[in-house]
């Protein structure tokens, strides 16, 4: 949409100690746009969740995931995170085995993506915080 000069979608899943799934959309634009772009935001969420999704999609996701796992597997502090994972919740050790996240990642689709939505958006607790200039 015209007016915006960049969004951001990051999120954050905790299981301990309690369970905590973080979602935040971000964006900078005019400040006579805003409310119109929440919206939009709005519109987007709620065409996912109902299944409508571009054909597009999943395998950006997916491209963008691998990228990111593909960097992380360079950092000692992301093994150490899946090292934590196993023992703190009992994971099997197979998971940090070469090609286990690619294989869970191949296997994403539009009605997961869906049901995500669905669970994780639709039916959040919903915070906006707007930030104008003075």
């Amino acid at each position: 949409m015209g007016g915006v000069y960049g969004v951001r979608v990051t999120s954050r899943f905790r299981a301990i100690p309690d369970s905590l799934q973080q979602y935040t959309i971000s964006f900078n634009a005019e400040p006579d746009t805003y409310e119109e772009l929440i919206k939009q935001i709005d519109t987007e969420i709620e065409r996912i969740s109902a299944g409508d999704i571009p054909d597009d999609i999943i395998p950006k996701i997916q491209a963008s995931r691998l990228k990111s796992y593909e960097e992380a597997l360079r950092r000692n502090s992301f093994w150490l995170g899946q090292i934590k994972q196993c023992v703190q919740r009992g994971y099997s050790w197979d998971r940090l085995y070469p090609g286990k996240y690619e294989e869970r990642l191949a296997k994403i689709n539009e009605s997961d993506l869906a049901l995500m939505a669905q669970k994780y958006l639709r039916e959040a607790v919903l915070l906006k915080f707007v930030l104008l200039p003075e």
